[in-house]
């Protein structure tokens, strides 16, 4: 389970392929939406998608990591539509930070990437 906020929405995600997104103005924890999750995997299937990190960006997308081992740009929509993918190390994804233009990606085998944005 992952959750990132930003501008009074929390948004959250879980191990069976959903985000869940709450607002969280005054006070209040009122459910916005909830998504399922699923990722194209070869041609036409789609696998099970396990979220462990996610994050929301300053510049109106969110980014998200999971058991597959690709970092998703996703767009805040229902249904969210992927602005980029990355995939590098192929690992787990365990952890996701994005600041000051630079991306940092945590993996289950303890490796460590940077992204600085051009």
């Amino acid at each position: 389970m992952c959750a990132s906020y930003y501008d009074n929405v929390l948004f959250i995600g879980d191990s069976r392929d959903y985000m869940h997104w709450m607002d969280c103005s005054n006070g209040m924890f009122d459910m916005l939406k909830t998504m399922k999750l699923l990722r194209p995997h070869g041609n036409d299937s789609q696998r099970r998608y396990k979220l462990n990190s996610i994050k929301c960006t300053n510049y109106g997308s969110i980014i998200t990591g999971g058991n597959e081992g690709a970092i998703y740009i996703i767009t805040p929509t229902c249904p969210p539509r992927i602005i980029a993918k990355i995939i590098d190390c192929g690992s787990e994804i365990t952890s996701i930070d994005y600041q000051n233009n630079t991306l940092v990606v945590g993996y289950v085998n303890s490796d460590v990437q940077v992204w600085k944005k051009k």
